[in-house]
């Protein structure tokens, strides 16, 4: 088994036997919490793997081996997270209308046990290739320190999007473990994929501007200079965003003079 393996099966186990404990306590029905396990396990990878083909469905791949390359290749990097938290909701849901229970009180318990397998599958993706890692980050970048990136057997720095968003999905699971919530149905659910949604837009944002303030100029100028010691010495480096950027293209282009 593989170390992403491993780390998404402890993931689960922890996850689902936290799910089971918090049922005992609250004295509901074991038998529908049971049930939504293996529900919630088939609905998971099936929902995660539609959400993932749906998003990236290329129209010109439309031919006879379409449905074995996308649906059958159980690649890994292959799956949607957030397809995969549909699919445990409908199986939770699923089991409880098999069982004839109320879903809420299920889904309040089963939300912050879910946030912890959420941050369990971030971080196993660390060891998926570079899924999960973001833009090369320079060795100076404030940014290029664990957690807010990761080096690779080179020593070269990436940023570790996901990484951060496991470590803010477990403070996520923790604080609602531990707050006293009014007793609404659905409150801790609701809250929690709030969250969680809220955070994953936020990285989302980040990243692009990350992107663009910093590694895109980075880039750009990288370009400039290859161009340069290529022998294009009419090339110049124009990148003023950044008060450091624009020092830095008057110096290269003073020097190029």
């Amino acid at each position: 088994m593989t170390s992403y393996g491993i780390v998404l099966l402890c993931s689960c186990v922890i996850s689902f036997a936290l799910f089971l404990l918090q049922v005992r306590r609250k004295e509901l029905s074991a038998s529908a919490a049971v049930l939504s396990i293996p529900l919630a396990l088939i609905f998971g990878a099936l929902f995660a793997k539609i959400v993932y083909v749906l998003c990236f469905l290329d129209f010109s791949m439309l031919d006879e081996y379409w449905f074995e390359d996308n649906f059958l290749r159980l690649n890994a990097s292959e799956f949607s997270v957030f397809g995969g938290a549909l699919g445990v909701c409908t199986g939770i849901l699923t089991a409880c209308r098999i069982g004839k229970r109320k879903a809420l009180p299920y889904l309040d318990l089963y939300a912050p046990c879910g946030a912890i397998l959420l941050c369990g599958i971030r971080f196993g993706e660390l060891y998926l290739n570079r899924l999960g890692v973001g833009d090369l980050l320079s060795e100076q970048s404030p940014l290029a320190r664990f957690p807010f990136a990761v080096q690779n057997e080179y020593g070269e720095w990436f940023a570790s999007v996901f990484l951060l968003e496991a470590l803010l999905a477990l403070i996520c699971a923790i604080v609602f473990f531990l707050i006293r919530l009014p007793n609404v149905p659905g409150i801790r659910f609701e809250l929690t994929a709030f969250f969680l949604a809220i955070q994953a837009i936020v990285f989302l944002v980040v990243y692009i501007l990350l992107r663009k303030v910093v590694v895109g100029p980075i880039h750009r100028t990288n370009e400039t200079l290859g161009r340069i010691t290529g022998g294009e010495l009419q090339q110049r480096v124009d990148e003023r965003e950044v008060t450091e950027f624009d020092e830095l293209s008057n110096g290269i282009n003073s020097t190029v003079v």
